[in-house]
């Protein structure tokens, strides 16, 4: 108890063949080497960030070096902001990342929970569901997610003879536990320790003998890494709720582990990765809206150069439609194709001339006809 099915049922099939460290260790880097390409390769951070964020307290020492479930949950959770970014919208394959990560820890339960209050939201306000509706269309998806929590939640909670520790909190308040709790909020994002002491481990420089830091401090970190989230309500609500959830589970048992309260570091990334992948362009909505019309059978799209992708035309066609599309020197290769092929120096052959807005000396001579395709 205390860990998802996901680690164990990994660490059963590994002992089936040998119970040699090297076999685990190869294991977790392997796990640890996967995250690494997600968030350097798929992430919408700059390559210097997210060589910041990878050679980061957490996610080298704490979630990489250590061999424990916790890869496996910013593994699941970076394929999920991958897919979710991508695709603005929760898919099969993002509902198995989330059923994937609630079954790794408490603290992806715990953040699970948020997200999918997060993708209920987004979903019902971006498309405008009724209530039946989106029961409907979301029921696998979100079914998926609630069955994984629901095995996790299952298979966390300890049995009576646990032997964790569980210092049970003072009711009504229990001041020392909050500001224990919020402490962790601290060395989540300043992971010092105090490296005079002999057991420096799950310590902060920033601690006094009580093992607690100034409110003031703790304020004043809040505020900075809070503030770019404003930009988006509804990525600051994901972010204030996760950070009370994990907190008051911190102030409830009284855990004070790294490995735990790093979390809220994994969250915040999380805010940020959506946040950074949430902002769209003229390429990304015209693909939104690709997705949510019906069949265009018969018809033909018409775009300007800057849609002239792969993806485009890819839905355009699973539309059941034709398309018109404008051909620059961006990409070079794409125009050079295209001449090739309408070559008109082969006479047997129709010769077409694609120009793009206006002619600015008039309409060419010479012309058997010409379409004005603008929209």
């Amino acid at each position: 108890p205390g860990h998802g099915m996901i680690w164990r049922s990994c660490l059963w099939l590994i002992t089936r063949f040998t119970h040699a460290p090297v076999a685990l260790q190869v294991f977790h880097a392997c796990i640890a080497a996967a995250f690494a390409f997600v968030l350097l390769f798929k992430s919408p951070f700059k390559l210097w960030q997210s060589a910041a964020l990878l050679f980061g307290y957490f996610f080298l020492f704490e979630y990489a070096v250590i061999s424990r479930c916790y890869a496996f949950g910013v593994l699941f959770i970076a394929l999920f902001a991958t897919n979710y970014t991508k695709n603005q919208r929760l898919t099969p394959t993002g509902a198995t990342y989330l059923f994937l990560f609630s079954n790794t820890s408490v603290y992806a339960l715990m953040i699970s929970v948020v997200l999918t209050v997060y993708l209920c939201f987004m979903e019902w306000n971006s498309e405008r569901h009724t209530l039946r509706s989106m029961i409907v269309s979301g029921w696998k998806r979100y079914g998926l997610i609630v069955i994984g929590m629901g095995i996790s939640a299952w298979q966390i909670m300890p049995h009576p003879d646990n032997s964790f520790p569980l210092h049970k909190v003072t009711w009504p308040f229990d001041d020392y536990r909050f500001f224990a709790a919020i402490t962790q909020f601290f060395s989540a994002f300043v992971p010092i320790v105090r490296w005079k002491d002999p057991h420096f481990w799950n310590t902060n420089f920033m601690m006094n003998d009580l093992g607690l830091v100034h409110w003031v401090w703790i304020l004043f970190v809040f505020i900075i890494v809070t503030f770019p989230l404003i930009q988006r309500r509804s990525i600051l609500l994901l972010w204030l709720f996760g950070v009370l959830l994990i907190l008051f589970f911190q102030y409830y048992t009284g855990f004070r582990f790294a490995r735990y309260y790093g979390h809220l570091f994994v969250l915040w990334v999380v805010c940020f990765w959506l946040l950074l992948g949430s902002e769209t362009n003229e390429h990304k909505t015209c693909l939104r809206l690709l997705k949510i019309l019906p069949p265009l059978a018969g018809r033909v799209v018409t775009a300007d150069a800057m849609f002239t992708h792969r993806d485009v035309v890819e839905n355009v066609l699973e539309k059941q439609a034709d398309y018109v599309l404008y051909a620059k020197d961006n990409p070079s290769d794409l125009k050079a194709e295209i001449a090739r092929w309408l070559d008109p120096g082969i006479t047997d052959r129709l010769a077409v001339s694609v120009h793009s807005f206006s002619y600015k000396r008039g309409v060419p001579r010479g012309l058997d006809l010409m379409f004005d395709c603008r929209f």
